[in-house]
């Protein structure tokens, strides 16, 4: 019967505990990249549709529908472009993953966390890009009023304060 020294157990422990911290780096950095591809095309699909809906006039709504957008891009894009291997991992499922759970669970509130951020940042940006368009029209012209037609705010030209 072969006996097990504590050196050479120790190595094997490192080893695996390596093989796991690789493997979730990698299926991190997977899922990262697919969830900030699938919000920068969010955003930008949400822009390119404002124009010809009038949207990009109201600078509340172009925020929350560019910000809208990337945040839902960035969700598609981390849940349907990450591979099946990669989730499984990132989750704990994967076989023979013993180690590392607290470190899976913060990775995936980071990656989350950041998917947010950037929707924000997307948002606060395209509404100001929208208020400055509008040559810092007066506040009160702008609502989220239905019964508003933003069509006929357009035409009729937006007043500024002096």
């Amino acid at each position: 019967m072969a006996t097990t020294s504590w050196a050479s157990a120790g190595r094997e422990l490192k080893k695996d505990v390596g093989d796991e911290e690789f493997a979730l780096g990698k299926a991190a950095g997977k899922k990262s990249l697919w969830s900030s591809l699938g919000g920068t095309i969010g955003s930008l699909g949400m822009m390119a549709a404002l124009g010809p809906l009038g949207i990009a006039a109201n600078p509340l709504l172009a925020g929350l529908a560019v910000g809208g957008g990337s945040l839902a891009g960035s969700k598609l894009g981390g849940g349907l472009l990450t591979s099946k291997k990669n989730k499984e991992i990132l989750s704990g499922q994967a076989e023979g993953l013993k180690f590392l759970g607290d470190e899976r669970k913060e990775i995936s509130d980071e990656i989350e966390d950041t998917s947010l951020a950037s929707a924000l940042t997307a948002g606060t940006t395209a509404g100001m890009s929208a208020w400055s368009a509008a040559g810092n029209p007066d506040p009160n012209q702008f609502s989220l009023n239905p019964k508003e037609n933003i069509l006929d705010k357009m035409s009729s030209g937006f007043k500024t304060t002096p």
